[in-house]
């Protein structure tokens, strides 16, 4: 019951989170360009740095990355680390890691939150290089990767219950 609440308040936040839109967007979802601020000089002022252009913003083709993704990426990290913390506290009590890759680092609490840093670091990779492509893609495939992770700490908490 406990694994169903903390999958169902992690679901919540992700949807309620990725929903907000960034400032400065309108009804259409569209981001309003602003003019640039004005700089206003004295008159006696030499003009030292009269030459001095703004730089001008490079967005992809595609514009900018969808709000959802940042999110997504946290809410991966906080997952992971919850993950490492259950099952540390699971092998305390006298489980055995299942995962084939993390088996030889099981009893390693550093080794195995560098495995998840790394794992995470790499998804998050994927994830920027995709939204670039395809925006939806990478959306999707962060939270396949947030609710896998989170079914994975659900199941780590019921198994906590019953140790």
């Amino acid at each position: 019951m406990l694994y169903r609440a903390l999958l169902m308040t992690i679901t919540l936040a992700i949807s309620a989170l990725a929903s907000v839109q960034p400032a400065g967007a309108n009804e259409a979802g569209r981001t309003v360009e602003t003019a640039p601020a004005q700089l206003h000089l004295p008159e006696n002022w030499t003009g030292q740095f009269a030459a001095v252009r703004p730089i001008p913003q490079v967005r992809s083709p595609q514009g900018r990355r969808p709000t959802a993704l940042p999110v997504l990426y946290v809410t991966l990290g906080v997952l992971q680390g919850l993950d490492v913390y259950t099952t540390s506290k699971n092998l305390q009590a006298g489980a055995v890691e299942l995962n084939p890759v993390l088996q030889p680092v099981a009893g390693n609490w550093a080794a195995t939150a560098v495995l998840k840093a790394a794992s995470t670091a790499t998804t998050i990779y994927v994830a920027e290089k995709l939204w670039k492509k395809n925006r939806t893609a990478a959306v999707v495939a962060m939270v396949t990767s947030n609710v896998l992770m989170s079914t994975v700490v659900a199941r780590n908490v019921r198994n906590l219950q019953y140790r």
